[in-house]
């Protein structure tokens, strides 16, 4: 790999007693077109611009420019196959260039413009509505629409987390995970009641229970009247227990 130029080349000859004759020299011209310009791609994101060089050599030493079109072009390092342009004016076009520096008989070899546009900035913040936990705010542009996640941050005890929604009371527009967000919002988590089963017994088998179990939702209010208790002759029912020697809660028949 040779760089472009003149080269000689000498070779000589040497006698059975070691000394040298028939010294030859070779002249010949080594010659190099320019380089291919650098093949790259931008992409506006979250008002930031990132570039991949998708021909990065390591050795070379690359340089990149970025401007509006009006102010003169300022040439600034490379640092690598990707990276991330910051600190751009919002909703607004750029021309970005890339070229590689001269090498030996080189001369540099610069790209074509490649145009992105800035969209305009926003923020999406999060609310757990009644539950506890925190998610930050996230930052999104026109060119760049916010990503809803997975939320495993937000609990809330005795719900189950459904979805969000840009209305607290549920009667705005609904986002869940992978959906995106186009302009600036408060999403507030939408929840669930857990659903849960009363079973109930008779201790001893001392009489019948009729139905033998309900089901509610955390934070209704179980209706014990709907249990029809028969107890056996001799015995009479006081109410009820959550432990089977009645030393816990006492429930009286027919409570909510």
């Amino acid at each position: 790999d040779l760089d472009a130029g003149t080269w000689y080349i000498g070779a000589t000859a040497t006698g059975e007693d070691g000394t040298p004759a028939n010294i030859r020299r070779s002249v010949f011209t080594v010659e190099k077109g320019p380089q291919a310009p650098p093949a790259f791609s931008a992409k506006e994101e979250y008002g930031d611009i990132r570039v991949t060089i998708e021909d990065y050599k390591p050795g070379e030493s690359y340089l990149y420019s970025i401007t509006t079109g009006s102010e003169r072009e300022t040439w600034m390092p490379v640092t690598g196959r990707e990276f991330l342009i910051s600190g751009l004016q919002e909703n607004t076009t750029y021309n970005i260039r890339i070229k590689i520096n001269a090498k030996g008989n080189f001369t540099e070899a610069v790209s074509s413009p490649f145009t992105v546009k800035t969209g305009s900035l926003f923020s999406v913040s999060f609310d757990a509505n009644g539950g506890t936990g925190y998610i930050a705010p996230m930052t999104g542009s026109t060119e760049s629409p916010v990503i809803v996640g997975h939320n495993d941050a937000i609990t809330r005890e005795g719900y189950t987390f459904t979805s969000w929604n840009n209305k607290s009371d549920g009667s705005g527009q609904s986002f869940r995970e992978g959906d995106p967000v186009n302009t600036g919002a408060v999403l507030d988590a939408q929840w669930a009641a857990q659903e849960y089963t009363i079973r109930f017994e008779v201790v001893a088998n001392h009489g019948t229970i009729s139905p033998t179990s309900i089901n509610t939702r955390y934070g209704d209010m179980a209706d014990l009247s709907r249990i029809t208790v028969t107890p056996d002759s001799g015995w009479i029912f006081a109410g009820w227990s959550t432990a089977k020697n009645g030393k816990s809660v006492i429930y009286a028949p027919g409570q909510k």
